[in-house]
């Protein structure tokens, strides 16, 4: 490697292989609006008093305002309860923006949908740790291995073909320097 892809390659290593990935920046999003969306009830978790903070703390959930916290529990505790466990109806499809289902629960679905998405395009199973483990033979990662084992094949064929092509040019250039030279010989006695 020339120093300047070395160079690429480790600021690319330092920037992360999942910076900007298009699934977990989904489940960041769908998270920050299940923890501060709940717009029929109006209870949200900055109505109680707590925030996300500024953007350095990347979403860091901060209890700004404590006295609101503490008013709000002693007000109605179930209220606040419910608001981080309640179970979603059974057969309902969760969505970050639904009202009356507890945030965990919320959290619980995206992050799951999120792991079984990462597991599909990696082509590994959800449950298992081991890292020697074959790829799902479906998987976005399985099937661009495979495709680029077809292509090497495709191409150690080509080259194969090439190779044989040059391989006969060649005899054929040598046959032709033979004979001329055997010809040149021949004329050469001959003329002496």
């Amino acid at each position: 490697m020339k120093e300047s892809q070395i160079t690429l390659w480790e600021e690319k290593a330092h920037s992360g292989l999942l910076k900007n990935d298009s699934i977990l920046s989904g489940l960041v999003s769908q998270m920050r609006i299940a923890t501060m969306a709940d717009y029929q009830t109006k209870t949200n978790l900055t109505s109680i008093g707590i925030t996300t903070g500024d953007y350095t703390t990347q979403g860091k959930l901060v209890i700004q305002d404590e006295s609101k916290l503490k008013e709000a529990i002693e007000a109605d505790p179930q209220k606040i309860i419910d608001m981080f466990t309640k179970a979603a109806p059974t057969g309902t499809k969760v969505t970050a923006e639904m009202s009356g289902v507890g945030i965990f629960q919320k959290l619980t679905k995206f992050t799951m949908d999120a792991l079984k998405q990462i597991s599909e395009k990696a082509g590994t199973l959800t449950t298992s740790s081991d890292t020697t483990a074959d790829f799902i033979e479906n998987s976005l990662l399985s099937d661009t291995i495979r495709s680029m084992k077809n292509r090497e094949t495709d191409l150690a064929a080509r080259l194969n073909d090439k190779e044989t092509q040059y391989y006969k040019k060649f005899t054929a250039m040598e046959t032709a320097i033979n004979k001329m030279n055997t010809q040149s010989s021949s004329l050469s006695s001959f003329m002496n």
